[in-house]
């Protein structure tokens, strides 16, 4: 029994002991133990220390400094952002506090925020850290797409037994290639652009019945030229709006019957359409966070298709060795004649560093995808034929100091229905087949 009261006062007096050592923390006793922990590089320690400090009430300037250092040291720059900008608040002028900042800000993406912390740099200062003050090129790509549809089995005609008094049509994917070049300029500290042009190859099966006559085509085509277009702005200190356009024209050949005098002939003529899409974005980064908003307007096959998306990125080691980023789409669609109908998607994806110049991701999604818009309107799903699930994984390959690869597969469940030519909300001749698509990129950073 007396053992025990005296472990148990003996506890007591530890905790008395190491409150009191909390209390007697001031101001002058953190400044120089910082300092000191500072110069022997004990990043660890002068992150306790300062948090105690903080906790206590005790702020300044230097504690601010030093704590943005040792989280930068220890690579965790999203709290290393958070003290370096108190400190700037309070002297914007010293140089190596400005050299912190950028570089905090470029290894987590902040582009804008880093180009302003340089613009405030001496000339002497960005050509030492070998920043390009006139830069007007950041980046350019190339991008080629290849995908396969497993739908042979349902392209031969048997599975189409429909009421031959029903006049429509229905689309099956069979593969497409897709190539694309993207370029990226600054305009200024504050505001970039990004302009991306492609072509897409398309093939699929072809079903339609109209008045009683049928017609296939196993190896029907169309053609896409697409132009993007979207300006990055900073509205604030970590407060991005994002706006832009994805224009596609569609072209593919299509039967015709030609009369000419007394005689009638079967002939083909090139039809083409034109889809808009028009967006807004606002991003906001907190410590180890973005919150993210879009909203897009499209007018995609003849339909009319408001999204909005609601973006949750989080990176819990502070930089970009491990991320996750979830988004939430609320889709409506409407079509003259027809009722709205109300899709909800949502995308995941989990992300990390599994090398010094490799990082692996991992992605899916649950939810119909047709005519559904991702990544700010660069991803456009507008094919006839709807994505029900999809997930992958990609790789990104630092090549060389200005050299990007990036190499990604993706398996998706699809489905196709007969679509009626008058308005139906009723899904008929539902088919489920599988598709895999594979996507090499090379990039140049400037």
């Amino acid at each position: 029994m007396q053992r025990k009261t005296a472990i148990i006062i003996c506890f007591m007096l530890m905790m008395t002991s190491r409150s009191f050592s909390q209390q007697s923390l001031n101001t002058q006793y953190v400044d120089q133990q910082t300092y000191t922990l500072l110069m022997e590089q004990k990043w660890d320690d002068v992150i306790t220390l300062g948090k105690q400090a903080l906790s206590q009430g005790i702020d300044f300037y230097y504690l601010r400094y030093r704590l943005g250092m040792a989280y930068f040291e220890t690579s965790n720059f999203h709290k290393a952002l958070t003290h370096l900008n108190k400190a700037f608040d309070a002297n914007p002028h010293d140089p190596t506090l400005k050299e912190y900042l950028y570089f905090a800000n470029l290894f987590i993406n902040r582009k804008h925020e880093a180009r302003l912390i340089a613009g405030s740099m001496t000339p002497t200062q960005r050509n030492s850290l070998g920043i390009e003050s006139d830069l007007w090129i950041e980046s350019i790509g190339i991008t080629y797409n290849r995908g396969e549809g497993d739908s042979s089995e349902h392209t031969d005609g048997t599975m189409f037994e429909l009421d031959p008094a029903l006049n429509g049509e229905q689309f099956i994917s069979r593969n497409h290639s897709f190539l694309g070049v993207y370029l990226s300029h600054p305009v200024s500290s504050g505001f970039s652009l990004y302009h991306g042009y492609a072509h897409t190859r398309k093939e699929h099966f072809y079903y339609s019945q109209s008045d009683g006559s049928i017609y296939s085509d196993p190896s029907g085509t169309s053609n896409l030229h697409q132009y993007y277009v979207s300006g990055i702005m900073r509205i604030a200190r970590n407060l991005n709006l994002t706006a832009g356009a994805h224009y596609i024209n569609i072209r593919y050949p299509m039967e015709v019957l030609i009369t000419r005098g007394v005689n009638t002939f079967i002939g083909t003529e090139t039809v083409s359409l034109n889809n808009y899409i028009g967006f807004v974005s606002m991003y906001k980064h907190l410590p180890g966070f973005t919150l993210g908003g879009s909203v897009y307007y499209a007018g995609l096959n003849q339909e009319t298709q408001l999204q909005t998306d609601a973006i949750l990125a989080w990176y819990p080691t502070g930089n970009l060795n491990l991320y996750t980023v979830s988004t939430l789409s609320f889709q409506s669609e409407s079509k003259q004649g027809a009722s709205q109908t109300h899709r909800q998607v949502f995308y995941q994806q989990v992300g990390g560093k599994i090398s010094n110049v490799i990082w692996l991701e991992l992605f899916g999604s649950i939810g119909g995808m047709k005519n559904f818009l991702r990544s700010d309107a660069v991803v456009v799903y507008n094919a006839m034929d709807m994505v029900r699930q999809q997930a992958g994984a990609s790789l990104t390959i630092s090549l060389s100091k200005h050299v990007i690869a990036n190499l990604r597969y993706t398996f998706s469940q699809n489905e196709s229905v007969f679509n009626t030519y008058l308005p139906s909300d009723t899904a008929l001749n539902i088919i489920n087949y599988n598709s895999h698509s594979f996507t090499g990129g090379l990039a140049w950073i400037f």
